[in-house]
């Protein structure tokens, strides 16, 4: 019964038409506060009333930029959403953070795994070498790091790819006009645990896994 309850009160919040706005806007690209404020065109008040809804019935997240602290993202719980028409794939997707040591390199092993070999991955600084539990994490959850080491996202990347950032300094450099979609996702090497890099895996897992909704 009280999974009951609280489902009914996830299609109320959605019966708004601000708030299933705000989920369909965020649902393939964790957006900015600031974002969602100018893509629906209300008053700050109001917006933050509609997004207390949202997350008190657990179909929205909201956390710090790991750039800067005084905005906030706002991801969608897709785990706890009604199912929606899933995302077209694209037809070329390259995963981009800083340094294409951890998240890049599994977005891009998880898509070749559930999707196709239509992917790839790159850094804006990248790093000397890929993370060791990067790749045991990989292993160990079914999936392969084919990469050898880091390597520079190019400008034909970013031209002929829909571009995917896995973390907020990646975003932030690059600049929201050349990003098709971001995934605000906590660095794993930061915290340097197999626990953090298992819970990066089943974030990524989840998102990408909306795409494999949509092959028939």
């Amino acid at each position: 019964m009280a999974g009951e309850k609280l489902s009914a009160s996830r299609h109320a919040a959605l019966g708004d038409e601000a708030r299933l706005a705000i989920v369909k806007f965020t649902s393939e690209s964790d957006r900015t506060v600031n974002e969602i404020r100018q893509f629906l065109e209300i008053a700050s008040p109001l917006l933050a009333h509609h997004l207390d809804v949202l997350e008190s019935v657990g179909l929205i997240s909201r956390s710090k930029s790991a750039v800067d602290a005084r905005k906030r993202f706002v991801s969608v719980r897709h785990e706890n959403l009604p199912q929606f028409e899933s995302p077209k794939i694209p037809k070329r997707v390259v995963f981009v953070c800083t340094e294409n040591i951890a998240r890049s390199q599994l977005a891009n092993a998880i898509w070749q795994s559930l999707i196709g070999d239509n992917a790839s991955s790159g850094g804006t600084r990248p790093g000397a070498n890929i993370h060791p539990l990067t790749i045991d994490s990989a292993e160990q959850h079914g999936f392969k790091i084919k990469s050898r080491k880091p390597r520079q996202v190019s400008t034909g990347d970013l031209e002929k790819s829909t571009v995917i950032t896995v973390c907020d300094s990646a975003y932030a450099e690059l600049g929201a006009s050349n990003v098709d979609a971001h995934w605000s996702i906590l660095d794993p090497v930061q915290a340097g645990t197999k626990r953090a890099f298992d819970k990066t895996i089943e974030q990524l897992e989840q998102r990408i896994r909306l795409f494999k909704g949509a092959m028939k």
